[in-house]
């Protein structure tokens, strides 16, 4: 028969979120980072796909199912797959879950070392800062000054794939004498603010390095100035 309008709707509405779902699978397969993408894009797919779904036709055709079973796989094998991917599930949504737990900080957890920064710094002046994922907090901290970079570092890669890749061998001790080129010459920050437990190494280059001038360290930041030539 013909089908209802509303029935319609939903199929509509299932095509249209299939193709956004089936590109950020696409991207979580060439990086696990887009799974922040991934998991809201599937979980809507999925529920407009549920909608089409009549739970008592659903539920009758189950049981007609398991009825067709030998009774060994009624009794030990279906209940064994059931339990293996809610394992694999609860395993999978936990892992996300203790990773943002561990890593998360309060949104003033820099504030005491950068406002020896913002007492510093002038409206527009750059600060050239540790790692990406720090944006958040230095922004909440200051918003009048400007960053490295800041939401994803993608940004800076595509405005000069070069400079991003200075930046990540910079912060991460594998170039540590590009410093003053780096942070001063080609990005023209005149402050430099690091998470020092993440980046021991870029830390010692600067503390080494005279033309960068300490401000400010607790346990696990520092902050430095850079020094006029």
């Amino acid at each position: 028969g013909t089908l209802r309008p509303d029935y319609l709707n939903r199929m509509r509405l299932v095509i249209m979120l299939a193709l956004p779902t089936a590109i950020t699978v696409a991207l979580t397969l060439k990086s696990a980072r887009f799974i922040e993408y991934l998991v809201p894009a599937l979980t809507l797919w999925l529920a407009s796909l549920w909608q089409l779904v009549d739970p008592r036709r659903l539920k009758a055709e189950l049981a007609r199912a398991r009825n067709d079973l030998s009774p060994l796989a009624r009794r030990v094998i279906v209940p064994l797959l059931v339990t293996l991917a809610a394992t694999l599930a609860l395993h999978h949504a936990s892992r996300p879950w203790s990773s943002l737990r561990r890593e998360a900080k309060a949104f003033d957890s820099y504030r005491k070392i950068f406002s020896v920064i913002s007492s510093r710094a002038n409206p527009g002046d750059r600060v050239f800062h540790s790692d990406w994922d720090e944006f958040p907090l230095l922004f909440a901290a200051d918003d009048r000054l400007r960053y490295i970079s800041g939401l994803d570092p993608t940004f800076l890669y595509e405005a000069s794939s070069t400079l991003s890749d200075q930046v990540r061998d910079l912060t991460l001790g594998i170039a540590t004498t590009t410093a003053w080129n780096v942070i001063v010459e080609r990005t023209g920050s005149r402050f430099v603010f690091v998470t020092t437990r993440r980046h021991p190494d870029f830390d010692a280059a600067l503390r080494a390095d005279a033309r960068f001038k300490e401000l400010a360290r607790d346990e696990a930041t520092a902050a430095y100035e850079v020094r006029s030539p």
